[in-house]
């Protein structure tokens, strides 16, 4: 009997995938069983890889209360600078350290950033406290806003909850969070343990917590998510914490000008006869060797030489302003290229899957003049493409 090759097609608002799945034999209804089979295991993996999104009802009917914080700014203006903190873990994954990262597009039902980074471990690698400080262990979910900001829900350590959504946190004297999340519940140490316990838990720093969660993912992600929380709920982006992963690879894109009836591509030392609605960075981004594709952390339209739009991950989710990037403004639902075709966000869990879309906005009035677009990563690798309008 000949090989059939059956394609799988999911598609959803934001995400498009075509997964190839071959067989061959005689009895063509026990490969097409096993056909149902693999798409219940590969929405499993789907559900399984992401963090858990729930509405405000749901997390309290599951006994979840919402995280508050403090509305004053962080106490000390002091923060950590590459290179000062060591990744707290023993065994990294071998063909790359991390998976998703800060400035990642989630395509939720309201999508989200992802807000810290996947880091890729070995399977059953012990994670370690990446700080001395306050210890707090628990179950946690979320719940999106339109905005892409979350209200995080908690049930403190021994309560029960999903096990792949397991939380170790240390807490710094800033109120700085550390948090760890998809820890083994079942394999924390007796001395974890015996500090939960106690009325004032704390830990040392390099310290082991508890091993990794064992994901059951068709690829490597074994993976703990890394968060760098203020008092005030603003999440930071861990790298800006952590010694530097070696990386020479500047962003690799695309710049689509975006008109109100087409687009067209714009290339180094283009000149365009109209001014854009906006410019439309797609591409994707690697630290050297690390086989997971990524979102840089800095974007800039500059109009003869003055900043017109911003987007700046490198510490937190800004815009131009200093103030919170409305995901909204940041990543487009979806871009029609020149010759008509559509791209959609993809999920950004996928080995050599991840395009990111981000959009940079042209004012009205702006130009004529040179246009230069920068794109750069957290090592401070540039991608630059200039051009006229």
């Amino acid at each position: 009997m000949p090989l059939i090759y059956i394609k799988l097609v999911l598609s959803d608002r934001y995400t498009v995938k075509n997964i190839g799945y071959f067989v061959a034999g005689e009895n063509i209804q026990w490969y097409f069983l096993k056909m149902k089979a693999l798409i219940l295991l590969l929405l499993l993996n789907i559900s399984f890889a992401k963090e858990p999104r729930v509405s405000l009802n749901e997390a309290q009917k599951a006994g979840f209360s919402p995280v508050t914080y403090s509305k004053s700014p962080l106490k000390s203006a002091q923060r950590l600078q590459h290179a000062e903190l060591e990744w707290p873990f023993e065994r990294p994954y071998s063909e790359g350290l991390i998976g998703n990262n800060f400035a990642q597009f989630q395509p939720y039902t309201i999508p989200g950033y992802h807000g810290g980074l996947d880091m890729i471990l070995e399977k059953h690698s012990w994670v370690t406290a990446p700080i001395s400080g306050r210890l707090e262990a628990g179950h946690y979910t979320y719940t999106e806003h339109e905005d892409g900001t979350s209200t995080k829900h908690w049930k403190a350590w021994p309560s029960s909850g999903p096990s792949a959504y397991f939380e170790v946190a240390v807490i710094d004297e800033n109120n700085l969070r550390y948090e760890l999340h998809h820890i083994d519940k079942g394999s924390l140490t007796d001395e974890v343990i015996s500090q939960l316990k106690s009325n004032s838990a704390t830990i040392k720093k390099g310290q082991r917590v508890g091993r990794v969660y064992k994901w059951g993912t068709f690829f490597h992600y074994h993976h703990v998510h890394l968060n760098v929380v203020t008092e005030t709920g603003e999440h930071l982006n861990p790298e800006s914490f952590f010694r530097q992963i070696k990386d020479n690879k500047a962003p690799v894109v695309k710049i689509l000008a975006k008109y109100e009836d087409k687009s067209v591509w714009f290339n180094e030392g283009d000149k365009l006869n109209k001014r854009p609605k906006s410019f439309i960075i797609i591409g994707h981004d690697k630290k050297n060797n690390n086989k997971f594709n990524q979102v840089p952390t800095y974007f800039r339209l500059s109009i003869n030489g003055e900043d017109i739009s911003i987007y700046d991950f490198r510490m937190s989710h800004k815009n131009q302003d200093n103030k919170f990037a409305d995901i909204r403004d940041v990543y487009p639902q979806r871009v029609t290229l020149p010759n008509g075709d559509v791209l959609k966000h993809n999920t950004g869990y996928y080995p050599n899957g991840v395009n990111f879309m981000v959009e940079l906005l042209v004012p009205k009035d702006a130009g004529p003049g040179q246009v230069e677009l920068t794109i750069s990563d957290n090592a401070q690798n540039d991608t630059i493409i200039k051009g006229n309008i």
